[in-house]
């Protein structure tokens, strides 16, 4: 994928978790395939306290989500990642409550402005 946005000289913004594995695959990512370091980045260097995609998810959210899911105890990893991926192919938007929204706002806000 990212060979292809090069090739076709599309405008894109990858985005990888803030772990020291996302902190290492951006820098293998700028050295292999020469994305310029303004079109790769970390979470955490759009939102410092958020290190991986799941600290977006806070206890309300994740109630929600184990509820819509119906759950008998709070989802995995793999139930969350899940959980979006079908709403995202149905295009429904659930309320996962104001600290989502929010985390969730300012991260896309950031992105938006690194794109335009």
């Amino acid at each position: 994928m990212i060979s292809m946005h090069i090739g076709w000289n599309l405008k894109f913004f990858f985005l990888l978790d803030g772990d020291r594995q996302g902190k290492e695959e951006k820098k293998r990512y700028i050295a292999e395939y020469g994305i310029p370091p303004d079109r790769i980045g970390t979470i955490d260097e759009l939102r410092p306290e958020v290190t991986q995609i799941e600290d977006l998810v806070d206890k309300d959210a994740l109630d929600r989500i184990e509820k819509e899911l119906k759950l008998a105890k709070s989802p995995t990893k793999a139930q969350i990642k899940r959980f979006f991926q079908e709403r995202l192919a149905m295009s429904k938007v659930d309320d996962l409550g104001p600290a989502f929204r929010e985390r969730a706002g300012a991260i896309l806000d950031a992105l938006a402005a690194k794109l335009t």
